[in-house]
């Protein structure tokens, strides 16, 4: 999947309703029937997904970047931006583990967006 794809916003079912068509569990993206501004007003009922939430391991881009200060990042042990190649990395649950600098870095995939082949050999181009 591209990045852009990764990118659309996905709800899941997590509760039951009067009336209820979708099956709890269901994850689908907001559409006219289903809008997202619909959706919000039941939190209760519908769960926003993040990008990583709930995909197929093959659906998982090749390569992520931070872009966001990270408040784990105070020491200034990662550079303020940065990419990375996900195949060399490992996808615990909600966080991913890699290694910069020669560093180990467990960090909540929150703080990571999906990035493109092109973006990261841009990227690495630049880098010392």
């Amino acid at each position: 999947m591209t990045p852009e794809e990764l990118l659309i916003p996905r709800y899941k079912v997590i509760a039951d309703y009067p009336g209820n068509e979708i099956k709890v569990g269901k994850v689908f993206e907001p559409n006219t029937d289903w809008p997202e501004s619909y959706l919000k007003k039941y939190p209760h009922l519908f769960r926003k997904l993040e990008w990583w939430e709930e995909r197929e391991l093959g659906d998982m881009p090749g390569y992520v970047k931070w872009v966001e200060y990270m408040p784990i990042n105070k020491q200034k042990l990662l550079p303020e931006r940065g990419m990375i190649e996900l195949a060399k990395s490992i996808m615990w649950g909600n966080s991913i583990r890699f290694e910069v600098q020669s560093q180990i870095n467990i960090i909540s995939a929150e703080y990571f967006l999906p990035s493109t082949e092109t973006e990261y050999l841009k990227y690495k181009s630049k880098q010392p």
